[in-house]
């Protein structure tokens, strides 16, 4: 269906199933990456380097 404002049709997106992909599977990688911390052996400003780019979306 089309509308009239020439916007995108959302109505027949699951938008909060991706919404709950999206936020499950970053919140999984954080608690990973957490969990691997003592493996990694990086501390401070290293560490947090690690964790922001491993659940920074990749746009």
């Amino acid at each position: 269906m089309a509308r009239s404002s020439g916007g995108p049709v959302t109505d027949d997106l699951p938008v909060g199933a991706l919404a709950g992909a999206l936020i499950a599977s970053t919140v999984a990688v954080a608690v990973l990456v957490i969990a691997c911390k003592p493996l990694m052996r990086l501390k401070g400003d290293a560490f947090t380097s690690v964790f922001q780019g491993s659940i920074r979306p990749g746009v």
